[in-house]
């Protein structure tokens, strides 16, 4: 069988090309790949409770922000640590989430931005600063939770 070779740039074992933001935010798609990898000792756990988000008409954005954990009620009381969005739908133009480096300077560049395509998985840690882009190609709709990674 082919394996698949590491990509120049990447600091884990996913093979995506990325550059390594600070670290609340390094590299969210390593995350994932490392949580799914079959040989991760990491175990994530999604919370059931989550919500779709709905970005019907064009123009529609969400500012600057970071996400707040949710205890896990169903019996371990563990505090959520990532964010995940499942976009539902493809987004032809804007809509991107945008990772930023901090809240405070406003119009600085996005560290990274990952494009809304039905399918797509995205998971990155509540305290990486993000905001969702204008959403140009309406409408944008994707599912919303928060999983528990501990590392």
């Amino acid at each position: 069988a082919a394996r698949s070779r590491k990509r120049k740039g990447c600091h884990r074992s996913c093979g995506q090309a990325c550059a390594r933001a600070d670290a609340c935010c390094a590299c969210a798609c390593c995350a994932v790949c490392s949580a799914t990898s079959p040989h991760s000792p990491i175990v994530p756990v999604f919370l059931p409770h989550m919500r779709f988000l709905n970005y019907a008409v064009s123009g529609a954005r969400l500012a600057p922000h970071t996400d707040l954990s949710r205890v896990d009620h169903s019996g371990s009381g563990l505090r959520s640590t990532h964010t995940f969005l499942l976009y539902m739908t493809d987004c032809a133009k804007g809509g991107e989430t945008a990772l930023l480096k901090d809240l405070k300077k406003s119009g600085a560049p996005a560290l990274a931005k990952v494009d809304p395509r039905r399918g797509r998985l995205f998971l990155f840690p509540h305290a990486c600063p993000h905001e969702g882009m204008e959403v140009v190609s309406a409408p944008k709709v994707l599912l919303r939770g928060e999983a528990i990674l501990q590392f």
